[in-house]
């Protein structure tokens, strides 16, 4: 009989769970060294499974014949592999946090810029650490993330729908958008404290949060138009926007 090792994770940049099968490992304790590396590399709080099965051969599709759980899983190559897309999903963008936006408020693309600047910034004096590596630029209207201004800048005062950015994703449940703030390093803390901040500014409308980012000594009042907003800036004068 051969022994089947397998890590699994959820990989949300190719949209499949993924699997490494070390079929030549030894023992159990080789097997935990391996999930230490995993955590070493990706965090301790990485979400990843461990399961150990026996089947005929060393086939990968001799464990699905075992058990259908592993039907319609990403079989990765190696642990570098494995590594590297687990990590991928270590870090946020800036439409993922968007994403999670729309499925907790009806938003068109102002309010959406500004709601995901002010979880970037709650987050950042929270933590000193950056929610998403996205560039933050002072625009006429206040701060603006290019990703998001590129994929809904024609879209004017329109209602946004989450769908426009995951076609996948089913419309009401925000389950999807919230396990993938979760999977990221820290993400219970990004979790809670996006959920903070869209609690703090849910009764107020987008040009009430507008005003907010235009207060007299804001990052974005300090900030030349159509230059980065500096991290150090949102550090030192984040205080004034607050509610």
């Amino acid at each position: 009989m051969i022994t089947h090792f397998i890590l699994m994770s959820s990989s949300y940049y190719i949209g499949k769970r993924i699997v490494l099968d070390l079929t030549n490992v030894k023992d159990v304790q080789t097997f935990r060294q391996i999930i230490q590396s995993v955590k070493k590399e990706c965090g301790n709080d990485v979400s990843i499974t461990t399961h150990i099965i026996e089947t005929d051969s060393k086939k990968f599709d001799s464990v699905k014949k075992v058990d259908r759980f592993f039907n319609d899983v990403y079989l990765v190559k190696n642990l570098n592999e494995f590594i590297k897309l687990v990590r991928k999903d270590r870090k946020l963008e800036a439409m993922d946090v968007a994403k999670y936006i729309l499925t907790k408020r009806p938003c068109n693309h102002l309010l959406l810029e500004k709601l995901v600047y002010f979880c970037y910034a709650d987050y950042l004096v929270a933590t000193k650490k950056k929610l998403f590596d996205d560039k933050i630029y002072a625009y006429t209207y206040g701060p603006i993330i290019n990703s998001i201004y590129s994929k809904f800048k024609r879209r004017g005062l329109d209602e946004l729908k989450v769908e426009e950015i995951d076609g996948n994703f089913e419309p009401n449940s925000y389950l999807p958008a919230r396990s993938r703030i979760l999977s990221a390093d820290d993400g219970f803390l990004k979790c809670f404290i996006i959920e903070r901040t869209l609690l703090k500014l849910s009764k107020l409308d987008v040009w009430d949060i507008v005003n907010l980012t235009h207060k007299k000594g804001s990052p974005w009042e300090r900030t030349q138009q159509s230059c980065v907003i500096l991290d150090s800036d949102i550090l030192k004068y984040h205080y004034v926007e607050d509610v």
